[in-house]
C-alpha cells in the first residue's frame, strides 16, 4: 500500500510518535520519524509505503512504513461580525477539495491554497473567520477565508509566481449528530477543487463572492 495523505501525529501510551491518516483507520511510524524532532508538530502531509508482508510481529499500535513528512500549520477559526469584507486574491484557492477531519477532541477544516512566492519580508498567510453565530434553526455556519499576500513584489504577482501550502483550522464546537451546513467564502483568481465541488456566487455583506459548501456530520460516540 501506498499513498499521499495529511495526518495528525499522536503518541502511544509508550509515547512512540505515529501519524493517524486523515479519515482512515490506519496509522503509520517508521524508525526514523520517531528519532524526529517533533516538538509541536501536530499536522503533517506524508508520502507513505507500506509492506504488510514485513511487519514486525507484537507491534499492533501502528504500521512499520517507509515516510516522508513535512509539518504544517494549524490555527484556531477567529470570531469577527463582519461589516466589510476585505482580503486580497488567492491566486489559487484550493488545489484539493477541503474537507473535515473528526479527531477525538476538536474537529479540522483542511485546506490547500497557492500563494505567492515571497523572499524577503512578511510571508502570505490565510485566516478563517465566522461571518456571525451560529443558525440553530438551518443549522448552519458561514466561515469567510481571508487571504494576506504579504511582501509580495508587482514583479511577482505580474509573473503568478506562488508556492503551495497547507493549513488546518480548528472549528467551532457543532451539534452532534445533526448535519450541519458550512458555508466557506472566499476570493480567488481560480478554484482546481475536485468536480464534486460546488462552486457558486452569494450575496455577502453587499457583493457577490465565491462561495462552496462543506458538509458536517459527527456522530455522537466518534
Amino acid at each position: 500500500m501506498a499513498g499521499l495523505s495529511l495526518g495528525s501525529v499522536q503518541r502511544t501510551a509508550n509515547g512512540i510518535p505515529y501519524i493517524q491518516l486523515d479519515n482512515m483507520d490506519i496509522k503509520i511510524s517508521s524508525n526514523a520519524f520517531q528519532q524526529s524532532n517533533l516538538s509541536g508538530v501536530d499536522r503533517v502531509i506524508t508520502s507513505f509505503s507500506v509492506d504488510y508482508d514485513k511487519q514486525p510481529s507484537g507491534n499492533n499500535s501502528y504500521l512499520e512504513a517507509t515516510l516522508d513528512y513535512a509539518a504544517f500549520d494549524k490555527s484556531y477559526v477567529r470570531d469577527f461580525f463582519m461589516t466589510e469584507y476585505t482580503s486580497d486574491t488567492i491566486p489559487n484557492a484550493a488545489l484539493v477539495q477541503p474537507y473535515i477531519t473528526y479527531r477525538k477532541d476538536d474537529n479540522l477544516l483542511n485546506l490547500s491554497y497557492a500563494k505567492y512566492e515571497v523572499e524577503n519580508g512578511i510571508k502570505g498567510s490565510v485566516q478563517l473567520f465566522r461571518s456571525g453565530n451560529y443558525d440553530t434553526e438551518l443549522n448552519s455556519d458561514t466561515l469567510v477565508l481571508v487571504y494576506d499576500k504579504g511582501d509580495v513584489t508587482p514583479e511577482t504577482e505580474k509573473k503568478g509566481t506562488t508556492v503551495s501550502e497547507y493549513i488546518s483550522f480548528i472549528l467551532p464546537e457543532y451539534p452532534t449528530n445533526k448535519e450541519v451546513n458550512i458555508t466557506l467564502i472566499f476570493k480567488a483568481k481560480s478554484f482546481n477543487g475536485s468536480t464534486s465541488t460546488s462552486i457558486s456566487k452569494i450575496d455577502f455583506l453587499g457583493k457577490q463572492e465565491t462561495y462552496i459548501k462543506i458538509p458536517y456530520y459527527r456522530p455522537e460516540s466518534n
